[in-house]
């Protein structure tokens, strides 16, 4: 299915963020697409000489610069990074502020990042006529109250958090960008990610740093939240496979029906580290986020059956190298 990415200039913003790095890897390695690569090389980013290669281009940008469509496309043609008497034929759009706890204490660079800069997307979008994968999250619907339902495309949208409530607005205005100009677009919503070159604020990186560090680690109220979990590769093998074989104007839930509460992830990590490297972990309670959703969970069905029905990797499958990845990282 990706052969219909090869020699097709790709443009992938936030691509050396987490899901960016697989995402790119991807890319680089299943196709012969032209992978040119918006970062504005934050926190969060993953930038290495290992990743860098000719297969690939870098441009430092800032999406939430109103100056950002112009300056993309200048340095696309300066720098000769698109073959002659071509254009751009996707943007796949993952540049994003993404932690929770960041956007409760700084809500602004979330609406800056997150609306500004998709907006400043889909105005490039719009003017290269491109098409546009926006990658979104399940917390756009808001949280699940029981252990029966689950998120569907239809859910309505009830963001709990200024991060959410971010991308539900960027979402929203790919929607408008849709139907006001017809642009080809297709949002995609997943749910929580594990896996390599993920920032250190994020909760399994934050249990791995504690354990080895020999520090107890940190568990909101008392760890009964419960989150839907998929690994980074599988995620960003949809992203592509959707850009290729989605519906534009549509909406796909990306999940793996793996869920996990906080306290049973926790001790899942805890019980890997004693067991395969005889660290010894713990866990303290701390004060309960403000406004912790209670659960994720997706309906993936139209994905399945639209897209792909493969297998996902697991989490036990994959421990040994995220592990691995953040004890040396720490």
């Amino acid at each position: 299915m990706l052969n219909e990415l090869n020699n097709k200039n790709i443009v992938v913003t936030g691509g050396y963020g987490f899901i960016g790095n697989h995402l790119i890897r991807l890319l680089v390695e299943k196709t012969s697409a032209n992978v040119i690569v918006v970062d504005k090389l934050t926190y969060a980013s993953t930038y290495s000489n290992e990743l860098v290669s000719n297969t690939h281009n870098f441009v430092y940008l800032d999406i939430s610069s109103k100056y950002f469509g112009e300056n993309l496309i200048n340095t696309v043609v300066k720098r000769q990074l698109i073959p002659k008497n071509s254009k751009i034929d996707y943007v796949l759009h993952l540049a994003a502020e993404s932690h929770v706890d960041s956007s409760i204490k700084n809500p602004g660079i979330f609406v800056e990042t997150n609306v500004n800069g998709t907006l400043n997307v889909l105005e490039f979008v719009k003017t290269q006529d491109c098409k546009l994968v926006h990658v979104s999250t399940d917390e756009v619907y808001g949280h699940l109250t029981n252990y029966k339902d689950c998120f569907t495309e239809e859910t309505p949208l009830n963001p709990r958090s200024p991060y959410s409530a971010s991308k539900a607005a960027s979402d929203l205005l790919v929607q408008s960008y849709v139907n006001t100009y017809g642009i080809s677009a297709i949002i995609t919503r997943c749910c929580n990610n594990f896996g390599i070159y993920q920032h250190r604020e994020k909760f399994i990186p934050t249990c791995i740093k504690s354990i080895v560090n020999n520090k107890p680690i940190p568990l909101y109220g008392n760890g009964s939240n419960v989150r839907e979990w998929i690994s980074a590769k599988d995620h960003a093998l949809a992203i592509l496979q959707i850009a290729v074989k989605g519906t534009f104007g549509q909406i796909y839930n990306i999940g793996s029906g793996i869920e996990f509460t906080n306290l049973e992830l926790a001790t899942k990590i805890i019980d890997f580290a004693y067991n395969i490297h005889g660290i010894k972990g713990e866990i303290v309670n701390v004060e309960d986020r403000l406004g912790h959703d209670f659960r994720y969970a997706i309906d993936n069905s139209k994905y399945r059956n639209e897209i792909s029905n493969d297998s996902y990797t697991t989490l036990d499958f994959s421990l040994h190298e995220i592990f691995q990845f953040y004890k040396n990282k720490y």
